[in-house]
């Protein structure tokens, strides 16, 4: 096993600029989890190629359960032109300190690592030019998806207020280089603060495991982005409905306005990744997941909520809350033509964590493991108990087509957006309710608006 991928994106060749069928960008995250650990760790994308035989049976032919992928390259992320710098004057890691001499030649051309960024999310616009998210301050950054050359600083989250408008206050977390003094970093003694210090800054304090898991290249050229909060977070205080999506001009780099909330399902606690639908400016794929499995005895593991859900960035309740429509569950996948040869007809994808998306076409969507090394066993099985053990403790994907065409521009709009009605229905219903002098009372979604 090794570090899993946390993102997949489409791969663009860079000379013709045509999308390749079948070969992707992954990205791994920061090498072990936090700041900390992973000074070590030097940060890159993953050119693979994945594809799977697939006949419908077609004259009874049959396939192996699991079909080898093939990675075409690892492409480091650096910054040959001295574009990261943190406000309090910080440079990368490697400026600082590297693990030995091997490390000489990466050194050199100023490779990222862990200790810079944790790589979660990346929307790639072209073979030359993609955003990514990360999640130690929060932030994102421009970078060429087929040299790994870095080509802006990164920009910070700006925070809101309650209306939604950014109030000149930006997120950061006790992983971000900005509350380390250059000395305690030249020293490399630096690789993580406390809570308290970011408390004590000019910041708001956010979670260090809580970034863009979700980074999405719509068709208009905008970026959407889904920031995970998770309990690290003082955001989780102020009885926000969901996690924040906000909207983001991809080049030149920059937070544009904020779209609203995303929430969960029951049992649900994360977004996963997200992917736009073919075509779409508004329309987007998200996973969202539970933590699900520890361990292999029930009661005790947990809930398996991994499920793929639809939503239009245009369509909202009166709270900023994204209206969506749930097409697949993880745990819960039809195998008609049971192309895992293992005579069942229901299948799952039951690995921790699910952390890749993409929507193939109309009909078809790929989804992958990050394995969280070294974790990578969460059931606790032996070999003996899983003979496929080994397959699942890689990386690994699952491709679900559909008969309709559910990841189409207008599929789910009968269900996404709401039904037309008068004017005077909606003054009797804001009479009804008591709204008058109370604007900010939460009130039932009216029936003429699902």
């Amino acid at each position: 096993p090794s570090v899993g991928f946390s993102d997949i994106e489409p791969y663009y060749d860079p000379t013709t600029g045509e999308k390749v069928t079948g070969e992707f960008i992954c990205t791994t995250d920061n090498g072990f989890g936090n700041s900390a650990n992973s000074w070590d760790y030097p940060l890159h994308l993953h050119h693979m190629k994945i594809q799977k035989p697939f006949t419908f049976r077609h004259g009874e032919s049959t396939f192996e359960a699991y079909t080898e992928t093939e990675s075409k390259g690892v492409i480091l992320l650096h910054d040959p032109n001295n574009l990261i710098r943190w406000e309090n004057g910080a440079d990368i890691q490697v400026a600082y300190a590297t693990p030995d001499s091997t490390w000489d030649d990466w050194k050199a051309s100023r490779v990222l690592t862990g200790r810079d960024f944790d790589l979660e999310g990346l929307a790639v616009k072209n073979g030359t030019y993609a955003v990514a998210g990360e999640e130690l301050m929060p932030a994102l950054f421009a970078v060429n998806p087929s040299t790994g050359v870095v080509l802006s600083n990164f920009v910070r989250t700006p925070d809101i207020d309650a209306a939604g408008n950014f109030n000149g206050q930006f997120l950061s977390s006790k992983g971000d280089k900005v509350h380390c003094s250059i000395e305690a970093l030249e020293a490399n003694n630096c690789k993580m603060v406390t809570d308290a210090d970011v408390d004590a800054s000019s910041y708001v304090r956010h979670g260090s495991s809580g970034g863009y898991e979700g980074l999405v290249m719509m068709a208009d050229g905008s970026v959407t982005a889904f920031i995970e909060r998770n309990a690290g977070s003082t955001l989780a205080d102020r009885g926000e409905p969901g996690i924040r999506v906000y909207r983001v001009q991809a080049e030149p780099l920059m937070f544009e306005s904020f779209y609203g909330f995303y929430q969960f399902d029951d049992g649900a606690e994360a977004i996963a990744d997200a992917a736009p639908l073919p075509g779409s400016a508004t329309k987007i794929a998200v996973i969202e997941r539970a933590g699900w499995p520890s361990g292999k005895l029930v009661p005790g593991q947990g809930l398996p909520n991994n499920r793929v859900c639809i939503i239009d960035l245009t369509v909202k309740d009166a709270r900023h809350v994204f209206r969506k429509s749930c097409v697949l569950n993880y745990h819960s996948v039809s195998d008609p033509f049971d192309v895992d040869g293992n005579s069942l007809t229901t299948a799952a994808f039951s690995q921790w964590t699910s952390e890749q998306l993409i929507v193939l076409d109309d009909w078809c969507m790929m989804a992958g493991t990050d394995t969280n090394f070294p974790g990578t066993n969460q059931f606790g099985l032996t070999s003996a108990e899983a003979p496929h053990f080994q397959q699942v403790a890689d990386t690994r994907w699952m491709m679900v087509c559909f008969y309709d065409a559910v990841f189409s521009e207008s599929y789910h709009d009968t269900y996404l957006t709401p039904a037309a009605t008068t004017c005077g229905d909606v003054r009797a219903y804001y009479r009804d309710q008591a709204c008058c002098g109370n604007p900010s009372k939460v009130i039932p979604v009216p029936t003429f608006s699902r």
